[in-house]
Parts: structure tokens; sequence; C-alpha cells
């Protein structure tokens, strides 16, 4: 069920569940991910009211704006708040922004934001804190439009005249994307023409909110949030893997930025030698940006991968593994060749469907070959069973490279999937 919020609405303040904590008990601002399928934020700086953490929506209703936040929310509490619910169902807060002028002369735009600090006595006007520590922000979304990030400063933003120090985000239109801000990035407007000028590292000392702004053309546009934390902060990916004999495997796709892998999971480049394909295992199981990767676990929990800044020492250069961020249609040019355990064999089977998972790591080749799978050097998971041919009457068989037989001698081949001795 979606949940439909009017400017009307928005004066009821939108609230994710916080757990209430004196600033005593709070010494850091600790990576919200949706991962963690909780809603709540601990900024590491509530002034003892309990009012830091909440989510609210701002809009441009005061300009005469229509502007306006669908999300993607099963239901709301009592409280107003967004549950627990919407994260472990999606992942993420996720929605759609409706942009519409109205009678503004503005362009549309809504905010997302929270309160670093807290309301002053915990009722009105908000109250500033030092975030220098934070080092700046980690923000992992997804977005129609590009988004703004805007620093709140309580009742200096009319002192600037509402000039906040801000930074504007790529569009992430193509799946998830994670930026690493330092606040010396962030910048107060150009068109600003006024005398108070205030640079990112000092709105970081008297910081009262954050606020994720959508300003674009009118139109409808997707976002989700994935996480938000501060600049040392880390995301936090889980990847299924699935069942192969006594192993768990699953390839990834990582678009994004660098992430490593728990130290229950192994972690496999690839290369190609004809239809022979070769694992080498990476030692500190940091998967580059734009690397594919095979993940092995003996246990049937999910790799959990966490981001970082710093890039693997591995070399990936002869990695042949690919993928997208998001699903994508075959070329008519390529095999497409996804990781599978058949009949006992985990190895590159040919891909029928002609659309792409996403996040998920394959191998391309030219259309030219009539390989039906490749193989795994050294059998990531051998052969253990086998059925017999009684009949000699195949109308197509491969050997265990994948190559098409026509005269088959003794040996083992595979027939409609399956291995069959000859």
């Amino acid at each position: 069920m979606t949940s439909f919020w009017t400017a009307a609405m928005l004066s009821a303040t939108l609230q994710f569940a916080f757990t209430t904590q004196t600033a005593n008990a709070q010494t850091e601002f600790k990576t919200w991910n949706g991962a963690d399928e909780k809603a709540f934020i601990t900024t590491g700086l509530d002034n003892g009211t309990g009012t830091s953490g909440y989510w609210y929506v701002e809009t441009d209703d005061v300009d005469g704006g229509e502007s306006q936040i669908i999300f993607d929310a099963p239901s709301w509490d009592s409280d107003g708040h967004l549950p627990d619910a919407h994260i472990e169902k999606y992942g993420c807060i996720s929605g759609t922004i409706i942009l519409n002028k109205g009678m503004s002369m503005l362009q549309p735009y809504v905010k997302l934001c929270f309160n670093v600090v807290g309301k002053e006595n915990g009722v009105y006007g908000l109250q500033a804190g030092d975030a220098t520590s934070w080092g700046g922000l980690l923000f992992n979304y997804e977005c129609d439009t590009a988004p703004t990030i805007e620093l709140g400063l309580g009742d200096m933003d009319a002192a600037i005249g509402y000039a906040n120090p801000s930074i504007s985000l790529p569009k992430a239109d193509k799946g998830s994307w994670i930026e690493f801000i330092p606040w010396s990035n962030f910048a107060q407007p150009s068109w600003y023409r006024g005398n108070q000028k205030i640079s990112g590292p000092e709105a970081a000392q008297q910081l009262a909110s954050v606020r994720i702004m959508i300003q674009a053309e009118p139109g409808s546009y997707r976002f989700k949030i994935y996480a938000i934390g501060p600049y040392t902060g880390s995301v936090i990916n889980n990847v299924a893997t699935t069942s192969a004999g006594s192993e768990y495997w699953s390839s990834y796709y990582n678009g994004c930025t660098n992430m490593k892998a728990d130290k229950n999971t192994m972690v496999y480049k690839a290369s190609l030698d004809g239809t022979t394909v070769t694992l080498t295992e990476i030692p500190d199981k940091v998967i580059n940006a734009g690397q594919g990767v095979l993940l092995k676990r003996t246990t049937a929990d999910a790799v959990k991968l966490t981001s970082q800044n710093d890039p693997s020492t591995a070399d990936y250069s002869d990695n042949v593994l690919e993928g997208s961020t998001i699903k994508t249609e075959k070329s008519a040019e390529y095999n497409y060749y996804v990781l599978n355990y058949e009949n006992s064999k985990l190895a590159f089977y040919k891909y029928a469907d002609e659309e792409l998972d996403d996040h998920k790591a394959f191998i391309k080749q030219p259309n030219i070959s009539n390989c039906e799978f490749l193989n795994i050097a050294g059998g990531a998971t051998g052969i253990n069973s086998f059925k017999t041919n009684t009949s000699k009457g195949s109308d197509c068989l491969y050997d265990l490279q994948g190559h098409r037989v026509v005269k088959p001698t003794n040996g083992l081949y595979i027939v409609n999937g399956k291995i069959i001795k000859w």
C-alpha cells in the first residue's frame, strides 16, 4: 500500500522510529543502512530531547508550489512514523517525488531531512551542533534526477538568505550510487551575492539538519535512499548464495564503490583460455568498483559486503567477469555465460533469457562460438555422478569443455544438459 502525503499533511512531521537516547549515551554518527532493516538514525549529537534522527519533509508549498512525495511504505504507525516494515521490505527508503510548480515562480522542489541535534527544549526551533568529526557525508542512493544535499543551519538560514552550503550529486537512474563527500566540497550557491559567507567546514561546526533536496522540472521522479552516514562510514550490501554441492556460490557485479567481503567468504576473479575459466582468489577480499567476481562460502549465510575507499591490492586487469547495475538486454552479437550448478557441475552455462540480471556477473563471448558452457579449471565442485547413455543416438553431444562433438568416442559428454558416459 502506498502512503500519500499532501502539503497540508506535512505540518505533522514525517518521522522515522528512533530510539531516544541521552547526549551522553551517543558518541558517534552511526551510518544508517537499509540493509540493517531499521528505520531510525543515530546522529551521535542528540541534545537529550530525543528529537534528532527523525526524518521529515519540506516542500515548496511556502512558495506556492504543490510538490509532494508518495512513499512506498506499507503503512504508517500510530505515531506517524515510517515503520521498520518499510525498510525490511524494500531495504531502503523509497518512493516517488511529484514536482508541481503550482503558483510558484521557482523551480519545484521537495526535501527529505533529518535533525542532527534536535529541537530546542524538544519543542520549537532547531539546535545546532559541531559535526566536524563526521568528516563529511556518505550517501548511497538512486534517483531519476540529480539530487542536492544541503547543510541546514537552523536560525542562521535566514541570515545567509537561505544560501546554505550544498553540493549537487549526479543522477543515479542506472542503479545504486555511492558518494563520499568531505565537508570541504560543500559551498554556497553561485547565485549568492550576500556578505555572510560560510564554507562547508564552517557549516559543519554549527550543523542543525541535513536536507536531501530534489529540485527539477515538473514531473515524476523515483528515488531510493540506501544509506547515509559520516564520511568515514560504510555501506553494507548482503548477497545471497546458492547451494552447489557442499559449497555456496554466487556471482556479483560491483557497480559502485570498492566493497570488501566478510572474513568467511572467498572472492575470485576469472580469466578465460579458450573454453576454460580459471579462478584466482583475491587475497584481501576487496571487490573494486566496476568489477565482477565469484563469491564462495561453506555455509548458507548471505555474503556481507562493506564499502571502503581503498581499492584491492590485487590485479584485476585480466578479469573477464562483467555485469551491470540494472537489468540489461543481451546483444545479438554475443553469447552470455552465467554461473550455475547443474548435474553436480558448477560452470558457466549459456544464458537463454533475453534480459540479464542486475548485479550479477557474466562472461561475454562473440556468438560465433557454439560452446554451450565454459568449464571451470580444476572443477570448483567435482562431478560426483553421471548417467550412462544406452542409446548412443543423441542428436547433440558436447564434451566437458562445451565443444560440440559429432563423432564421440568413449568418455563423458553433455547431452540435453546432463552428463552421460559414452
